[in-house]
């Protein structure tokens, strides 16, 4: 049960994250003044605990199967993302690229655009975004998921010896120092759990999701609903309630809903809004952009320097460590990314 879950594995995590962030707040104490503000963000960027970096070098390898059989490059390149995995077993490399896909979706399949959306088809079920991934990864470098994560492994390395050095002052300096190597420790230690709370919590809501479409299937075969996938659009009271009462009518709670859905698609949201919910009236500097320039509003606190990464479309979206991110609107479809961003 999910209780059980909690017990057993979900309460250990957050008591390991919890001491990660305690053991931050003691480091920035122990190296202060000597060490640069930047140095522990550095420290904990490239560490290689996040799902998304683990997600990237699989895809990495993944694309450096398919480049050793031409045959399989082509393959990719001109079939349609939705059904480029089809017939993949016809072509002397595919069953070991394949074995190699399904070792991937065991690990990551629960993954998918939207990871806080249970509504949104998880890769396992729906595979042609991260064909997409691959297809780009194709179009650049075989190895260029590894690329990116090297210098970034480099400066956190780099970052903590500097760290260990600035704790290194006054008083007890060797003692500060161990101090502050086992604070390090207990920081990577907090990521990796962190990381590993995080694919929990996704299998978790692959389970819910699954469930959901079950319900959603049932009552599509008695009749209560059109589409399974009306399920989505129905609160879980009222999905116990329907469970209960065999003669509650769904429909029409459906249909409420998905006017009140086309209703808020229709909206445009405002490009800025303050934390009090106001919207200020804001114009832009258009006389000093060169043209064809994109104008927008920072979002994210301090001032940065990275690569511009324009996204239209977040479910097949990439993004680098250390790129500035830049979107129509900053919304939940985006909440992957932060982490990694240097900006937005």
């Amino acid at each position: 049960t999910l209780a059980e879950a909690y017990r057993e594995a979900i309460r250990p995590m957050l008591a390991t994250i919890l001491s990660g962030n305690a053991a931050q707040t003691l480091l920035v104490k122990l190296v202060q003044p000597k060490a640069a503000p930047e140095d522990l963000t550095i420290f904990q960027r490239g560490l290689p605990n996040q799902a998304e970096i683990h997600i990237d070098l699989a895809l990495a390898d993944l694309a450096m199967l398919l480049q050793s059989s031409p045959e399989l490059i082509e393959h990719f390149q001109t079939h349609d993302p939705a059904n480029a995995i089809d017939e993949l077993e016809t072509f002397e490399e595919g069953p070991q690229f394949l074995l190699r896909w399904a070792e991937f979706m065991l690990s990551f399949g629960m993954y998918g655009g939207a990871l806080l959306d249970i509504s949104q088809p998880r890769w396992q079920e729906s595979p042609a975004p991260l064909v997409k991934r691959l297809q780009k990864q194709l179009a650049a470098t075989s190895n260029r998921g590894h690329l990116q994560q090297q210098p970034l492994r480099h400066a956190s390395e780099a970052a903590a010896e500097r760290l260990l050095v600035a704790a290194r002052h006054g008083v007890l300096g060797e003692w500060r120092q161990r101090l502050a190597g086992r604070l390090l420790q207990v920081i990577q230690h907090a990521a990796t759990a962190s990381g590993h709370l995080e694919t929990m919590l996704q299998r978790l809501m692959l389970i819910v999701r699954q469930l959901l479409l079950a319900e959603g299937q049932r009552h599509q075969a008695n009749g209560r609903l059109l589409d399974a996938q009306d399920v989505w659009h129905l609160t879980l009271a009222e999905l116990i309630r329907a469970a209960d009462d065999p003669t509650l009518n769904l429909q029409p709670l459906v249909v409420k809903r998905q006017a009140e859905m086309a209703q808020h698609q229709a909206l445009a949201a405002p490009s800025l809004i303050s934390s009090h919910g106001d919207v200020p009236s804001a114009q832009s500097r258009a006389h000093h952009t060169l043209v064809g320039a994109l104008l927008g509003e920072g979002v994210a606190a301090g001032v940065c320097e990275g690569l511009a990464r324009v996204i239209t479309d977040p479910l097949t979206a990439q993004v680098a460590p250390g790129e500035i991110l830049i979107a129509p609107v900053a919304d939940a479809f985006l909440a992957p990314f932060y982490d990694r961003a240097a900006g937005m």
